[in-house]
């Protein structure tokens, strides 16, 4: 039973769950899986409606915590090297990577760099919907189900490695983004943990890489995708892009007089 030494990349809230409990195993008397943890970040951003430079979720979350962080010089990672653990961890060099919602694509130098490689918490069924955006998409398309799925993180391709765990959790019919996001986190935090504890024996067992045939994107959302198509949209399909985008870009439309509302909340077709 290995403890390991983990180097974290993540950004924003849904990768905060994951460090939070990663960073708290380590602190146990008899931790589970974690020896030592700290965090890989972009700087801080111009963020909220003032604009004013802040630092993203994660790193506010080290910080409380006291998890020394790591600031790469370019978001393509290239020419970056895995650090050395601070000298109080006692540790010659970090054994794994935990990558959750990070949103740079990490480098095969870097896998190199660490010993077990590193392991990726994707919130969709993978093959379905590999990239940006997975819960916004499962519930655009009206999927009663979604999920985690823990990842190798592969070499080459976005959330193509093999699959070592993965859970299928329910999506209800009125379930926003904003309402599903947070249990999913919880959810790839604890499966992130039981991962890394039994990480060779899963391993072991995934013998198959992902079905190819099966593949279904989910890029990145844009404004764009809430702009309702009155003539053509069905009133569920209505229903599933502002459940879907109710908490990012939005559902709006054009008035006859030339400006552009958002609406800002729908009941369920059938129910209005």
């Amino acid at each position: 039973h290995m403890h390991l030494n983990v180097l974290f990349f993540g950004t924003d809230e849904f990768a905060v769950e994951t460090l939070s409990v990663l960073h708290a195993d380590s602190l146990s008397e008899q931790p589970r899986a974690v020896r030592h943890i700290e965090l890989v970040c972009p700087s801080d951003r111009r963020q909220g409606k003032k604009r004013l430079f802040q630092p993203v979720p994660t790193k506010a979350a080290a910080l409380e915590r006291s998890i020394h962080v790591h600031h790469p010089l370019s978001a393509s990672l290239v020419g970056w090297e895995v650090p050395i653990p601070v000298p109080e961890a006692n540790a010659s060099c970090f054994d794994v990577g935990v990558v959750v919602s990070f949103g740079s694509f990490i480098t095969k130098d870097i896998l190199t760099g660490l010993p077990e490689g590193a392991i990726n918490a994707h919130p969709s069924l993978l093959p379905r919907f590999r990239g940006a955006a997975p819960i916004q998409h499962a519930i655009l398309e009206g999927d009663t189900e979604t999920g985690v799925s823990i990842i190798e993180v592969h070499p080459e391709r976005w959330d193509a490695g093999r699959v070592l765990n993965q859970i299928r959790l329910p999506v209800g019919p009125t379930t926003t983004c904003s309402e599903l996001t947070p249990v999913l986190a919880k959810e790839a935090a604890r499966m992130m943990l039981e991962t890394l504890e039994n990480l060779q024996a899963l391993r072991a067992a995934a013998v198959h890489d992902q079905d190819s045939t099966n593949v279904k994107r989910a890029p990145k959302v844009t404004v764009d995708m809430g702009r309702v198509v009155w003539r053509e949209w069905t009133a569920r399909r209505l229903y599933n892009t502002w459940r879907a985008l109710e908490s990012s870009v939005g559902v709006h439309c054009a008035v006859p007089s030339g400006q552009t509302v958002r609406l800002l909340r729908l009941l369920p077709p059938g129910e209005a």
